[in-house]
């Protein structure tokens, strides 16, 4: 009986996608949650990984920005062009050459992003409700709020381990969460 007054909130095409999706998310979650762990083993590494993608990341997006100004010399906008070109280049290259500074920077990034991410998955949650798993949502959202406040607070302290580690104990709970959405939808009756 509880399993047809949860149906009743999907509709028919979500109601027949359960038993695939079902799979999806217990499959993503589960790589999500291995994730998390090795992260959480081993913060310091994910943490110096992160920066050095970032700033391989930048430069190749300065590289991009530089081609695109080659290709439009003519135009009045050039200048600002091989500016931004530059700009990308010099931050990845700092990230490169400097990776302390450039894993404070993506320290107070990270917890900017978790503020964000609980101010996106706290009103997804409550649209979700009445839905099943809805709780689960907003236990993450408020997760990564807490996370995004304790990074902030920390800094400059935080910076060597806390992207490694908070990024790895969200992709934990975000695994988590994946796998009990996975396991409520295929406890679902599908009519």
């Amino acid at each position: 009986m509880q399993n047809q007054t949860a149906v009743m909130y999907f509709s028919d095409r979500e109601r027949s996608d359960f038993p695939g999706m079902s799979k999806w998310f217990k499959g993503i979650g589960i790589a999500v949650l291995i994730m998390g762990i090795l992260a959480v083993i081993l913060p310091y590494i994910a943490t110096l990984t992160i920066n050095i993608l970032v700033g391989i990341v930048l430069l190749i997006t300065g590289i991009l920005h530089l081609a695109h100004a080659i290709q439009v010399r003519k135009w009045r906008s050039i200048t600002w062009e091989i500016l931004v070109a530059v700009l990308f280049l010099l931050i990845g290259i700092l990230f490169l050459v400097y990776p302390a500074s450039g894993i404070v920077a993506l320290t107070i990034f990270l917890g900017i992003f978790f503020l964000l991410n609980a101010a996106f998955k706290i009103p997804l949650a409550m649209s979700w409700k009445p839905r099943p798993g809805w709780g689960w949502l907003l236990t993450s959202g408020i997760l990564s709020a807490l996370l995004g406040l304790l990074v902030l607070i920390g800094l400059p302290g935080t910076a060597a381990w806390a992207i490694g580690l908070i990024l790895g104990i969200d992709l934990i709970f975000s695994g988590i969460t994946l796998l009990a959405l996975g396991t409520k939808m295929k406890g679902l009756v599908v009519e």
